[in-house]
């Protein structure tokens, strides 16, 4: 949620030190085994070597104006506060707000570093306005660094715990592109896509964590997807199953979340996901995850550290999946 004003995490680490698979201790930075620190930053790093210390650039600490905006649920309210949403994501990407929108709970808990208490007030004062329209809440405060916005914003307000090992998720994603959002057209085709989307699955949130208004850096050191820096946020999709379920209804719930993913697929077909959070059966991932041009130069640093694929995963035998 600070990405949209401090960048993404990879783009403030500065030096790693990294076993590789061959058993050698590395330093890798922009000095030296610098296509290292390139694939580390960005290319899965965990499929690379075993990182066991980053040296990571902090930032001296700010006040955040934060937002806490909530709804009545249903899915005309829903469907009204995606339109203003969609309307204004562009703006407030550039602003650098940063947070998360979840459907299932009509919630909206964002923040900012970069702005005023009176220019936050006018930047959401759309959104605002519909939320209490619709009978729900709307404040603004200002507190004193992210860990107190995080502890009485996000965790309390949106229910965040922490993830148990195994839960029964059937996750995909989406990163949307600011070019989506240029003509009404668009941004009416988006919509119309969001809420297919939102209703193919039991729990979905909107992710304003790109850098999209951070001009710190451009990326081209990193190894992340470029479409990260053009896209305003990420969406999620998720379904489930009992534990007791049968493999079929398991299959099921992976179906659904590849299904819902779909409605914004078809209209994003040049974007991408973000490989952590992404479909299991993600579509050409090389393409969704890093681009091709990208994914063949990932491919060469990793057959260099790693010739043998010990660190291997998912696909790795038959596609060389290596996130």
């Amino acid at each position: 949620s600070i990405s949209p004003s401090a960048g993404l995490a990879v783009d403030r680490v500065l030096q790693y030190t990294v076993v590789t698979p061959d058993g050698s201790v590395r330093t890798a930075n922009a000095c030296q085994n610098t296509d290292l620190f390139f694939a580390l930053r960005g290319g899965g790093g965990g499929t690379f070597g075993v990182v066991m210390d980053a040296t990571i650039l902090a930032t001296p600490k700010r006040t955040y104006q934060v937002a806490s905006i909530n709804w009545p649920v249903n899915n005309d309210n829903l469907e009204q506060m995606v339109k203003v949403f969609v309307d204004n994501a562009t703006a407030l990407a550039t602003q650098g707000w940063g947070g998360y929108l979840t459907p299932t709970t009509g919630a909206l808990a964002i923040t900012n570093p970069l702005v005023t208490t009176k220019q936050a007030q006018q930047s959401l004062k759309p959104l605002m306005d519909l939320a209490i329209s619709l009978g729900g809440t709307a404040t603004i405060v200002q507190v004193g660094s992210f860990g107190q916005w995080f502890s009485e914003f996000v965790s309390n307000q949106l229910d965040v715990q922490q993830d148990a090992v195994g839960l029964p998720n059937a996750l995909s994603s989406r990163l949307i592109p600011e070019a989506n959002h240029r003509t009404a057209a668009g941004r009416a085709e988006l919509v119309t896509a969001l809420m297919n989307a939102f209703n193919n699955t039991v729990f979905s949130q909107i992710h304003l964590t790109t850098p999209f208004g951070f001009k710190g850096t451009n990326g081209s050191d990193t190894s992340v997807n470029p479409i990260w820096r053009t896209s305003l946020y990420q969406v999620i999709l998720v379904n489930s199953w009992f534990f007791n379920s049968q493999l079929a209804d398991r299959k099921a719930a992976y179906a659904a979340s590849t299904t819902a993913a779909n409605f914004l697929r078809d209209i994003t077909p040049n974007s991408g996901a973000y490989h952590n959070e992404a479909d299991i059966h993600e579509p050409n991932f090389q393409q969704s995850f890093w681009g091709t041009q990208l994914y063949n130069k990932l491919l060469g640093i990793k057959n260099k550290y790693d010739p043998k694929h010990i660190l291997d995963c998912w696909n790795c035998s038959t596609s060389y999946f290596f996130c």
